[in-house]
């Protein structure tokens, strides 16, 4: 991704605006951490998606970052809720 790209800065930008908005959480510290996780999801996700779904990048860049800022709070919500009932173990621990 071109990160000097106005365009992919403004669509992860609005991204993240809208999600910091629109959130159910009720502390600041809440807020951000659902910024944090869209911002995560819109960096390093946007490319492998979009060569996952056989899209063209240089149209879809900017659609998926700005969705992927918006929604990667659910996202990594849903994504542990995967973890936790499939009862994967995240940890190199003994149990």
């Amino acid at each position: 991704m071109n990160w000097t790209d106005v365009k992919l800065i403004a669509a992860i930008a609005g991204g993240l605006l809208i999600a910091f908005l629109l959130s159910t959480a009720n502390t600041v510290k809440a807020r951000v951490a659902s910024v944090a996780s869209g911002l995560f999801f819109a960096i390093f996700l946007t490319e492998p998606l979009i060569n996952w779904a056989g899209l063209e990048f240089s149209v879809w860049q900017y659609a998926v970052a700005g969705l992927l800022a918006m929604s990667g709070d659910r996202l990594a919500r849903r994504i542990m809720q995967l973890i936790d009932t499939s009862k994967i173990q995240i940890t190199g621990g003994r149990s």
